[in-house]
């Protein structure tokens, strides 16, 4: 009888090592489910961790499960309550404000109504109502423009600072108009251009002009000081934010947050990839022991504010946002987060400079409340020989 080669051999069998004990041959149908089963298992490996990568930033992203279930059946009630309005209502012409106001009241009896139901206990998202204002046009036959309603407790103001041009403060305002705002202050500086025009032909809205003004900050916490409300929502003129993700600050500011911070998408990234001011940012609230708020700072916008931040704060302390920062978590303040964007701040020139400045007078002022070690011990050096603490 001819010999097999060994390459014949070894394309027709598998050898086991003498480790695995009795040497010999595996049937193939045995050979094929252990290599179906090594791939099963890898599959659910990489799985769970695709999973776990995203249920991580779930929780400050993405809506649970249930809720969005219930987004189709607050759709189909915006648009039973769109038909009805059109039923009673002439075709043409209609304002748009009247029409906010009638899905901000529609809006806000279907959140009165969950509150006291049985159902209770399944949240209603700002999501939610959006989807209600989409079902509303639908079922009223009429073309959608921006409006995002959310039930709040109290009045919200939103405060716009800005020297940009005037169609990025346009794309702003359109956002925010969208929201079931109180009042819209807006502080203009630099060339007084078409900006303050614009600004004037919304409702609800204060112009405030200061051609001397040169920095953004000092505006919104002259803004903030002139906002009579319990919340009061920052927002950068240059850098429109969709009214959903601003109806969720509001949202959280409104009764659970004192504070509701934009969450950055560096948080994402790996330390080492970062640009020395997100580390500045990061290692101030590791110093203040708060590590869980990674880079994410007041100097970030957009920002909400609850009244009783600010008057805990005060307003004036906003002109150094990472000095308020700092003092808002040295007062224990409860700070939530909403994710606003996918994209990174775009920083300025001169940002590294003025962040290293801002970021020693916060740590300046955090010492002297918590300490020149900021509450760490020092457990290398024996200070009580010299008479000093150990502080």
């Amino acid at each position: 009888m001819k010999r097999k080669s060994n390459l014949q051999r070894s394309r027709s069998s598998v050898v086991r090592p003498r480790s695995a004990g009795k040497v010999g041959r595996r049937p193939r149908k045995a050979l094929q489910g252990a290599k179906n089963k090594a791939q099963r298992r890898s599959g659910r490996r990489y799985s769970r961790n695709r999973k776990s990568s995203r249920s991580l930033g779930a929780t400050l992203l993405s809506p649970p499960p249930a809720p969005v279930v219930l987004s189709s059946v607050y759709f189909e009630r915006g648009v039973t309550a769109g038909a009805e309005w059109r039923s009673s209502n002439p075709p043409d012409p209609f304002s748009a404000g009247k029409i906010k106001e009638t899905i901000f009241d529609g809006w806000n009896r279907i959140v009165r109504e969950h509150s006291h139901s049985a159902h209770s206990g399944a949240s209603i998202r700002a999501g939610d109502g959006v989807s209600y204002a989409k079902g509303f046009f639908r079922g009223a036959g009429i073309g959608e423009f921006p409006v995002a309603p959310v039930a709040l407790k109290g009045k919200a103001v939103a405060v716009v600072c800005t020297a940009g041009e005037e169609y990025s403060l346009y794309s702003v305002m359109e956002q925010l108009t969208a929201l079931p705002l109180d009042e819209i202050v807006v502080i203009l500086y630099g060339p007084a251009d078409g900006k303050f025009y614009r600004a004037k032909g919304y409702a609800n809205t204060i112009v405030v002009f200061m051609p001397e003004l040169t920095d953004a900050d000092v505006g919104r916490a002259l803004g903030a000081n002139l906002a009579d409300a319990e919340t009061v929502l920052l927002v950068d003129g240059n850098a429109p934010v969709p009214a959903e993700r601003l109806a969720e600050m509001l949202e959280m500011t409104d009764g659970r947050a004192d504070i509701t911070l934009a969450d950055t998408p560096d948080n994402d990234s790996t330390f080492i990839r970062r640009n020395a001011v997100l580390r500045f940012q990061e290692f101030l609230n590791a110093t203040l022991d708060r590590p869980e708020l990674r880079t994410n700072s007041f100097s970030q916008l957009p920002l909400a504010l609850s009244r009783h931040a600010l008057n805990t704060l005060g307003a004036a302390v906003l002109t150094v946002p990472t000095v308020a920062h700092a003092m808002a978590l040295l007062k224990g303040l409860k700070i939530g987060l909403v994710r606003v964007s996918d994209v990174s701040p775009v920083q300025r020139e001169n940002a590294l400079a003025k962040s290293a400045g801002d970021h020693m007078e916060a740590w300046r002022e955090a010492m002297s409340v918590r300490g020149g070690r900021l509450e760490f011990a020092d457990t290398y050096r024996n200070r009580s020989v010299l008479g000093g603490t150990q502080r």
